[in-house]
């Protein structure tokens, strides 16, 4: 339960700084930022050093084209997954498979599309 609350709480600081930050990899230092400060607070060394090096990372190679492109890349990898668990859907339908296949194929479908709604809506 604990750990629901710090992610929570992740999240509200990082939609927090959307509004401040200016270009995306200043959102995406920020956000890293702020979750190097909340494992700090719960003393988790490894992840502290792990942040801290993706930190310098980011300051280093970030451009914010790069992480368009690659974000255009994510979102357009997850379409074609959607559209993959569409057509294992309607074979299935077609093919009078039984109905616990086709539940089976209608929620990896509903799974696809939650996770490309994630992927869209995310900033980076």
């Amino acid at each position: 339960m604990k750990l629901l609350q710090v992610i929570f709480g992740a999240s509200l600081l990082s939609l927090g700084t959307f509004a401040h930050a200016g270009t995306l990899c200043q959102q995406k230092e920020q956000n890293v930022q702020n979750e190097i400060e909340i494992a700090q607070k719960h003393d988790n060394k490894h992840r502290v050093s792990g942040l801290q090096q993706a930190l310098s990372e980011i300051r280093a190679n970030c451009n914010d084209a790069n992480l368009i492109k690659t974000h255009q890349e994510k979102i357009r990898q997850h379409e074609q997954k959607v559209s993959e668990r569409e057509r294992e859907l309607q074979q299935e339908k077609a093919k009078g498979g039984n109905g616990n296949k086709i539940k089976k194929r209608e929620k990896k479908l509903e799974e696809a599309r939650n996770e490309l709604k994630e992927v869209q809506a995310a900033p980076y």
